[in-house]
C-alpha cells in the first residue's frame, strides 16, 4: 500500500534523478491529486509555494468534496480536494482520511482512457477486481457533467492510479488555460514493481514503476518558483 507522502516542505532543492519511465508516465496523466482538510489554507499554501493561481472550481455532489486545480499543460491538471462545508451530511471513508491532512498530501493519479468498457473486460478477463463507477462534477460555470472511473482493488489510489473517462456527450470543460505550472516528470515506486507493471500492460499504460523497499508517487512540477517535487 502506498505510503500517503506530506508534502509540508515542498522541495525547491536541486531536482531528483527520475528514471525515464517518468517522462512516459506524465504523458498518460490526466491529474495529479493532493487532499487537505481546509481547501482555502491549502490553496493559500500550494500558490504561495508554486507561485501560480489555480483557477478550476468545482464540487462533487453526494461525494462531500469540493476541488480546485491548476493546468498542468497539455490537458493535465493539479487537483486540491478538500471536504465541501456545503455537503454537511455526507460522511464516507475518503472524507475522513482527506479531514486529517493539515497540509496538502499527495493522494494519487489518475489516467485517461477513451474506452472505459473495453478496460473493464481486459481487467475482468485478467482476473483483476476492480470498482467502477461514475461521479457527477459540477464546476464553477455552472456545466455538469459525468466521469466515469475504474479503481483496481488493492491500489486506492497512489502508484496505481483510476482509469478515468470524461462523459463523451457532455459540453462541461475546466479551465486549462496555461498557468505557468508544467509536469515534466512522474515518479513511480513500490515493493511489488514486476506485480504492478503487469496490471499497467492490461490497463494499457506505457509507465513503468520501479523496485524499491516502499511505494512511492512523486511529480516533478516546472514553475514561476522552479523545479519543484509534490510527495515522492
Amino acid at each position: 500500500m502506498l505510503r500517503l507522502a506530506a508534502i509540508g516542505g515542498l522541495s525547491l532543492a536541486p531536482a531528483p534523478s527520475y528514471a525515464a519511465a517518468g517522462a512516459d508516465a506524465a504523458e498518460q496523466l490526466d491529474h495529479f491529486a493532493l487532499g487537505v482538510s481546509d481547501l482555502d489554507k491549502g490553496l493559500g499554501y500550494l500558490e504561495a509555494k508554486l507561485g501560480v493561481q489555480f483557477t478550476i472550481r468545482s464540487h462533487h455532489p453526494g461525494q462531500g468534496t469540493r476541488m480546485a486545480g491548476v493546468s498542468l499543460g497539455d490537458k493535465r491538471f493539479l487537483e486540491l480536494l478538500a471536504p465541501d462545508p456545503g455537503q454537511p451530511g455526507v460522511e464516507n471513508p475518503f472524507l475522513s482520511t482527506v479531514r486529517e491532512f493539515s497540509t496538502p498530501t499527495v493522494l494519487g493519479w489518475a489516467a485517461a482512457t477513451r474506452d472505459i468498457e473495453a478496460l473493464a473486460v481486459r481487467l475482468r478477463t485478467g482476473g483483476y477486481g476492480f470498482e467502477n463507477g461514475e461521479t457527477l462534477i459540477e464546476p464553477r460555470d455552472g456545466d455538469r457533467w459525468t466521469l466515469c472511473w475504474i479503481q483496481v482493488h488493492g491500489y486506492a489510489g497512489g502508484v496505481v492510479p483510476w482509469m478515468v473517462q470524461p462523459d463523451p456527450h457532455s459540453e462541461g470543460e475546466f479551465d486549462l488555460r496555461p498557468s505557468g505550472c508544467q509536469l515534466l516528470e512522474l515518479n513511480l515506486e513500490h515493493p511489488d514493481a514486476t506485480k504492478i507493471n503487469d496490471l499497467f500492460t492490461v490497463l494499457e499504460l506505457g509507465a513503468r514503476v520501479t523496485q524499491a523497499s516502499e511505494g512511492k508517487v512523486g511529480a516533478l512540477l516546472g514553475t514561476p518558483n522552479g523545479e519543484i517535487e509534490l510527495g515522492g
